[in-house]
């Protein structure tokens, strides 16, 4: 694969939607929604791509390893969790 502007590997964007929350209930406070975009063969390269990607960023939030501005303001010391909801065109 080259990475020049004139390679024949197509570019592809992604977007994919995240359920955030606290602790242990189920309430969803904040949903997140993301594009990146991903040099493929074919879309569902770039979405297999994505989704794995979307697995280390969910797991990265609920690690607590997010910067402070990414999670809504609340005062709690309870973790939070992320689930990737869909990845799709």
């Amino acid at each position: 694969m080259t990475t020049g502007l004139g390679s024949a590997v197509p570019w592809f964007a992604v977007r994919c939607i995240f359920a955030i929350g606290r602790g242990d209930d189920d309430e969803v406070h904040t949903y997140e929604e993301r594009i990146t975009l991903w040099r493929a063969s074919h879309f569902d390269e770039a979405i297999a791509l994505a989704e794995a990607e979307a697995t280390e960023y969910a797991t990265a939030i609920e690690g607590g390893r997010m910067p402070t501005w990414a999670l809504p303001s609340v005062t709690s010391s309870r973790t939070w969790w992320a689930k990737v909801l869909r990845c799709s065109r």
